[in-house]
């Protein structure tokens, strides 16, 4: 779809503003609720903000996101047939995310929800590895000898270049997470802080978190011969 060059400043802006800094701050919601033990809703919001993540980068890059609904693995797939672009997600993000898409949407506890105790961290390692690409990467620059500048290949290298230093020097400029972390505006950058080893102003080697595996069942699990009785009042799976 070729746009011009009014348009791309549109979509630029949308796609930062509609979709990572409210991606952000659904991150944010999200790590509230895991801290304060409200594990649906901490799934939600992860899944929330994943999903306005990979949207953001397929809008910076031009892609439209009309079919891609709550699908996370939808997303990715998108993302990656960007012919210029393959993400470099670790296989814990890639089975996180594919775990997102199935626990995420559980909102109305409509099948078994489960954790194993640290999703946090493979969060937070998700948002890092996702935000790295929720920037304009395809763009050109003219030097002061009007000399033009294809600046992908430039921006590529950046982000391949961030697995070789600490996770928390990478810093995305105008960024709503950058901005809390320096000002903790609200306390939010208290909470992008907390036990957290991708995000903050130095560096964690380790951190200490209690660990909290659960399965819960719904209603309609436990005792199947109520789904069609419960079909009559709300919506069951």
């Amino acid at each position: 779809m070729e746009l011009t060059y009014d348009q791309k400043v549109l979509l630029n802006n949308a796609a930062k503003r509609s979709f990572r800094d409210m991606a952000d701050q659904d991150y944010l919601t999200a790590r509230v609720c895991f801290k304060n033990n409200l594990p649906f809703q901490f799934l939600w919001m992860s899944q929330q903000a994943i999903e306005k993540y990979i949207k953001c980068i397929l809008l910076f890059n031009k892609v439209p996101v009309l079919k891609i609904g709550h699908n996370l693995v939808k997303g990715i797939e998108a993302i990656n047939a960007i012919p210029y672009l393959k993400l470099d997600l670790s296989d814990k993000s890639i089975d996180f995310i594919k775990y997102l898409n199935d626990q995420g949407p559980n909102r109305y506890f409509q099948k078994v929800m489960y954790t194993r105790g640290l999703e946090i961290i493979t969060l937070d390692r998700a948002v890092w590895e996702l935000r790295r690409y929720c920037r304009l990467l395809d763009y050109q620059l003219k030097t002061p000898k009007g000399e033009v500048i294809d600046m992908l290949e430039v921006e590529l290298r950046t982000i391949r270049h961030t697995r070789n230093v600490p996770p928390h020097k990478h810093k995305i400029v105008g960024g709503y997470l950058e901005k809390r972390l320096q000002d903790n505006k609200y306390n939010h950058g208290s909470i992008l802080t907390w036990k957290n080893f991708f995000f903050g102003k130095t560096k964690k080697n380790t951190i200490k978190i209690g660990r909290s595996m659960r399965t819960n069942f719904p209603t309609q699990h436990l005792h199947p011969e109520s789904l069609e009785f419960f079909g009559k009042f709300f919506k069951v799976t």
